[in-house]
């Protein structure tokens, strides 16, 4: 998806389970505000709808028989917020190594570690975690947004390509580490977020 898009609007007769499927992999993807435009004729669909989008992923909620500038100005609002938090952009600080999620950067000693974009989410994913120990399945369905297969290999060639970036000591790595037989944790816990 396209890194310039700024604001997800989109327009529905009715939220359902593939209306939040929709949001899941739109968030998975991008990291802006997204408002839905419902065609929902009754207060009380409204209302459920209005909970399950926002609880699904959705930031913003608004019927279509609102006018065309209260829809604006909604969208410009959404947009306005989320540029406010990408002007201060969260650091999770780990050992030497600094994270910025919104902007999918890693740093270690101040320089910048280029990371893919799989890479990027593995590590993302387990620095989250703060130690605990994360599955092989679970990694797997969390960063490839599939269902699990006993692929191993690939996660464990991924693993491999981020210790030699990440890594000082590839032999005893201090930031992914090995549970044998069960998955990954990330070796140090957060000190600042």
């Amino acid at each position: 998806m396209d890194e310039n898009v700024v604001l997800c609007m989109i327009e529905m007769l009715r939220f359902t389970e593939k209306s939040a499927e929709l949001l899941h992999k739109i968030r998975s993807k991008l990291s802006v505000p997204i408002l839905l435009i419902s065609d929902a004729r009754t207060e009380k669909i409204r209302k459920e709808e209005m909970v399950h989008a926002i609880r699904s992923g959705a930031d913003g909620y608004l019927i279509s028989i609102q006018s065309a500038e209260e829809i604006a100005a909604e969208a410009t609002a959404l947009i306005r917020l989320q540029q406010r938090i990408k002007e201060r952009p969260e650091v999770w600080t780990y050992g030497e190594l600094q994270i910025i999620p919104d902007r999918r950067q890693v740093f270690r000693q101040g320089k910048e570690i280029l990371l893919t974009h799989i890479e990027f989410d593995l590590v993302q994913y387990l620095a989250v975690q703060n130690g605990r120990v994360v599955t092989y399945k679970e990694l797997y369905e969390a960063v490839w947004h599939s269902e699990y297969l006993f692929d191993d290999e690939s996660i464990m060639a991924h693993i491999h390509r981020i210790r030699r970036k990440l890594e000082t000591d590839r032999k005893h790595p201090f930031y992914i580490q090995n549970v044998y037989g069960i998955g990954y944790r990330f070796g140090c816990c957060c000190t600042r977020k």
